[in-house]
This record gives structure tokens, C-alpha cells and sequence, in this order.
């Protein structure tokens, strides 16, 4: 179905969202606090690892003024997936949105906006947590779980959409 002939409706958000959006929020704050209290610490010629071996050994450096880009990134993301959030009539659909799905569809899709925003800021944190471990040469043995963490956790939550939002059809 065209996206211009989608009902535009208004569907109230739930509990759940609401709860998702202040733990994303939540998870802001915390980059934003975790960068600046560590990065006051570290001295000023202190070299930030930008990428990493399979092992988990930094092979790639920049300056200390880095790790204050990651917190601007990751405001900047999580205010614009929560502001495309609230329109859902404009997503892009598996299936034809009519106007007795469009509630259910839309709050599915919204949710999953929300899951997705929160999982980006979590993983955002720990990258940040990650880079300032590194750049405080502490030692980073968890480091290889990060790729498959992301995976399962953006593919997981798309996945279950899909079966949630099919059935909802």
C-alpha cells in the first residue's frame, strides 16, 4: 500500500515505551557522565584506542578531544530515532497498513523504534566504557563479545518484531 494512503492516526503510547524512552535517556546521561568524569582524568597526552584486534589489543589511536565525539554522536542519534519515532505512518511496512491494523502496526513499529534506540545507547555506553578501560590501560578481556553482542541483540529484536508483528496483522 502507498504510504500516503496510510491512516494517520494518533495511538497513545505505552507503558512499556515510556519505560524504554527513560531508560534510553537514562543511558545518554550515563555516555555523557562516564566521558566527562573520565576524560578529566586522563592525562592530556593520553591516546584513545579507535579499533582493536580479534584478541582485543588497540591497534589504532587517536588524541584524549576523541572521546568527547561518541557522546555527541550518540545524542544526536537517540534524539533523532526518538523523534522519527513518533511518526509511524511514515515506516516502511512488510504488509499493507489499513485502518484496522494501523493501531496495532503502528504501536509495534513504534516499540520496536524504542527497543532498538535503547539497545543503540546501551551499546554506546559500553563502547564508550570499553574506550576509556583501553585508554586507561586497563585490561579488556571481554572485548571480542562486543560484535556478536551487537548482532544478536539489533537482529534479535528485529526478528521478534517480525514474528510479533505478522501475527498482528
Amino acid at each position: 500500500m502507498i504510504r500516503r494512503h496510510r491512516p494517520i492516526i494518533d495511538v497513545p503510547r505505552s507503558r512499556l515505551e515510556i519505560v524504554l524512552e527513560l531508560i534510553a535517556a537514562l543511558g545518554v546521561t550515563g555516555i555523557v557522565i562516564c566521558t566527562l568524569l573520565n576524560w578529566m582524568s586522563l592525562p592530556a597526552d593520553a591516546r584513545v584506542p579507535t579499533h582493536f584486534d580479534l584478541r582485543g589489543n588497540p591497534d589504532a589511536y587517536i588524541g584524549k578531544a576523541s572521546l568527547l565525539v561518541l557522546p555527541c554522536i550518540f545524542i544526536v542519534l537517540y534524539a533523532f530515532i526518538a523523534f522519527i519515532s513518533r511518526y509511524p505512518h511514515t515506516f516502511n511496512y512488510p504488509w499493507p497498513i489499513t485502518e484496522e491494523n494501523a493501531p496495532r502496526q503502528y504501536k509495534l513499529a513504534r516499540t520496536l523504534i524504542k527497543w532498538i534506540n535503547l539497545e543503540m545507547v546501551l551499546i554506546g555506553l559500553w563502547i564508550v566504557w570499553l574506550q576509556i578501560q583501553a585508554a586507561q590501560q586497563n585490561p579488556m578481556d571481554l572485548i571480542w563479545l562486543a560484535p556478536f553482542v551487537i548482532v544478536i541483540a539489533i537482529f534479535g529484536t528485529i526478528i521478534a518484531y517480525f514474528v510479533i508483528a505478522n501475527r498482528a496483522r
